[in-house]
């Protein structure tokens, strides 16, 4: 049986203005940096006419309409008719940029096992057209897990463009090393906000725009400290959006882990928190959270982006581990539910 193993790392947003899923009118700027967390797709001859969709672990509901319509963009291609497995698995408490790493493992899987010959750029375009149309604005989170390494975002209206952060090398093993992140183990959903143009949003939206801009210039001329404060005055302006929901027990872990020695950090979901501390500091840092109950989540920062390969040959990612079978769908383009 043929089968195609695709994997794309799930983005941490570092700052930017695309943080509020409100603001769609505005124009974007953001950094994210992709980390070895991934949204992984197994695509695997099937029975014909049938597209079987698995969800594997802690893999969010909303992957089974994004399969979907992925393959309803390649149906020209047979994939329906020739009859297709799909099995989909990623961490579920990465918040929004998760569902952008399982669109790029989607498409890529599926430009693999058609032998379309995708480029990176290509793969993350049409998995951003995929994601807007089936789930929303994404952030365009969808190039940094294509591409790999740190992305500066840009949004150009219609589509999103990424330039890669020109740091050196050993800055970035630095930063890794500096960056430390918490989950808190729980598993609460998200708040949206509604309202982007209400009184007060716009300027935070410039100044969170300002933030990862600035950011970029930090990395890129080498301040690592400059990064940590940029890193809290960014979560700073997000957290002063009008009707920003609390984050409750990430404000508490964060609050401590400043007094602890930390420099700065941002909540990436309402139970992940990431932190910058000096290699003095990080010790304390630890053993605070630690006694809050939040664990210690080791990462290191990807730089190969969207990879796809035989099913034969590449080794199971972090985000399958230990994962188990929870749901089974078979979808009909037809009807486009599925049931």
């Amino acid at each position: 049986m043929r089968a195609v193993f695709t994997r794309a790392p799930i983005a941490l947003p570092l700052a930017g203005s695309n943080v509020d899923p409100a603001a769609h009118p505005f124009p974007h700027r953001s950094l994210g940096a992709a980390v070895n967390r991934y949204g992984v797709v197994v695509l695997r001859n099937g029975t014909a006419g049938k597209v079987h969709i698995s969800l594997r672990g802690e893999c969010p509901e909303s992957a089974l309409g994004l399969a979907a319509d992925v393959v309803d963009r390649f149906e020209g291609e047979g994939l329906r008719r020739a009859g297709i497995d799909l099995t989909i698995s990623a961490p579920g408490e990465y918040g929004p940029s998760v569902t952008s790493a399982i669109a790029v493992a989607l498409v890529g899987a599926v430009s693999a096992y058609l032998e379309l010959g995708m480029s990176r750029d290509e793969i993350a375009r049409e998995a951003e057209q995929i994601h807007a149309q089936s789930l929303g604005r994404t952030g365009g989170w969808e190039h940094c897990s294509a591409r790999g390494n740190i992305q500066l975002l840009c949004d150009e209206g219609s589509e999103t463009a990424a330039e890669y952060v020109n740091a050196m090398p050993e800055l970035l093993d630095t930063l890794n090393r500096r960056l430390l992140l918490f989950s808190s183990g729980d598993r609460l959903p998200s708040v949206p906000i509604t309202g982007w143009d209400k009184p007060g949003r716009v300027r935070v939206l410039h100044n969170l725009r300002a933030v990862a801009e600035e950011m970029r210039i930090a990395l890129e001329e080498g301040s690592l400290d400059l990064f940590g404060k940029l890193l809290d005055l960014g979560w700073s302006h997000e957290r002063s959006l009008p009707d920003r929901a609390p984050f409750g027990r990430v404000e508490a872990g964060y609050c401590a882990a400043l007094d602890a020695g930390a420099a700065g950090g941002r909540a990436l979901s309402p139970n992940l928190l990431l932190l910058y501390g000096s290699r003095i500091a990080q010790e304390t840092i630890e053993h605070t959270m630690a006694a809050l109950g939040w664990q210690k989540v080791p990462f290191q920062f990807d730089t190969n982006g969207v990879q796809s390969s035989d099913g034969s040959e590449m080794p199971p990612s972090p985000a399958t581990d230990d994962s188990v079978e929870r749901d089974v769908r078979t979808w009909s383009p037809r009807s486009r539910n599925v049931v």
